[in-house]
């Protein structure tokens, strides 16, 4: 099975989007599976199941980015009754991405330890 194809595979499983869906955004699959790739020659074979699961990890965090809209409702109330549009999808993704990086930071290109804020 190729990277690529590993990567959507994962990718079905951690996304709230649906595989149809997920195959028109194939080129920035295949991007970030090149991207594995090479950095599984620098590390090697044995991280392979990481190296896909922080690929699909990176590439759901894009299409949360993505999907944002500038021109969603934000909050509108109206006497009790009240509506908003949060980004929880991109805080979701977000905080996946930095889980699964922070389990290994070795493919994340990481040391271990970052600063969140100053």
């Amino acid at each position: 099975m190729k990277t690529g194809e590993k990567i959507l595979e994962a990718l079905t499983v951690i996304s709230p989007r649906g595989e149809e869906e997920l195959l028109s955004y194939l080129p920035l699959i295949e991007s970030e599976a090149q991207l594995t790739e090479k950095r599984l020659e620098e590390v090697g074979e044995e991280y392979e199941a990481k190296a896909v699961m922080l690929a699909a990890a990176r590439v759901n965090y894009k299409l949360a980015l993505i999907s944002q809209s500038s021109d969603k409702i934000k909050s509108f109330k109206a006497g009790d009754v009240s509506l908003s549009e949060g980004n929880e999808a991109l805080v979701n993704a977000k905080a996946l991405l930095d889980e699964i990086s922070a389990d290994c930071p070795e493919l994340a290109g990481r040391d271990g330890f970052e600063f969140k804020t100053v």
